[in-house]
């Protein structure tokens, strides 16, 4: 009796010590798992991917009004700031032109940026920007572009046309600056210039754009370009105030 009451007590302590053995097991798993879903524990991760608020949106937060894009101020950014904040721009202009200073594009993200001389200005300081709304087929601006994706004011997009424009933006009097006989002339220059390009001669000048709802503000001047006919917004095109292009 005696050896089968020690070979009881031995097999009692044996499944004690398994079941012990599996209750340690899932204590440490347990333990893990509060670790990890711990917001603490979210610095303690691996931070590999994109950076948050950038990267991971779907394009820039861009304020007409402020000028600004990710909350910078970007005509007080320089040519390097730009890139740090957009990445590997997918077109570049160099200065060929005294008074000219570079010109970046982004076409992926429909964006293109135009920085002052640097002979005149060392840092290279953006002067203004284009948002395209509309995807472009053309070569122009260091295009083809795709349509900016991200978050403009009033959330426009290529679906606005100039009288959503002048509606929504009416507390800062915006201007339509259309005019049918100016128009018929803006055609024939532009005519004259795809002429002279398909010649391999330079044209004749940078044409005004009429087709435009035009915003003055303290700090700078936006313009809503649109289409001729179906009045839909194609690009907008911010300029610091004191710059001479905005003039």
């Amino acid at each position: 009796m005696s050896n089968f009451a020690a070979m009881t007590r031995s097999k009692s302590l044996f499944i004690l010590l398994i079941v012990l053995v599996v209750i340690g097991c899932l204590a440490s798993w347990l333990t893990v798992r509060l670790i990890l879903n711990h917001p603490c524990s979210a610095s303690l991760r691996p931070t590999a991917g994109p950076i948050p608020g950038l990267a991971t949106e779907k394009g820039p937060n861009i304020d007409l009004i402020s000028g600004t894009i990710y909350g910078r101020h970007v005509f007080s950014l320089g040519l390097e700031e730009v890139t740090d904040l957009l990445g590997r721009p997918s077109f570049v202009s160099s200065p060929d032109i005294p008074g000219n200073g570079a010109h970046l594009a982004y076409a992926e993200k429909g964006l293109a940026f135009y920085f002052k001389d640097p002979d005149v200005d060392s840092h290279q300081t953006c002067w203004g920007f284009a948002v395209f709304l509309a995807s472009t087929n053309t070569t122009s601006d260091g295009g083809p572009f795709r349509a900016f994706v991200g978050k403009v004011n009033h959330g426009i997009d290529g679906s606005w046309k100039a009288k959503d424009v002048m509606k929504a933006f009416a507390e800062y009097k915006p201007h339509d600056n259309y005019d049918a006989g100016l128009a018929s002339l803006e055609r024939v220059a532009k005519d004259m210039d795809a002429t002279l390009r398909k010649m391999g001669k330079e044209p004749t000048s940078d044409v005004p754009s009429i087709n435009q709802v035009v915003m003055v503000l303290s700090n700078c001047v936006v313009q809503f370009q649109y289409e001729e006919n179906t009045k839909f917004i194609e690009r907008i095109l911010v300029a610091d105030r004191k710059s001479p292009a905005s003039q």
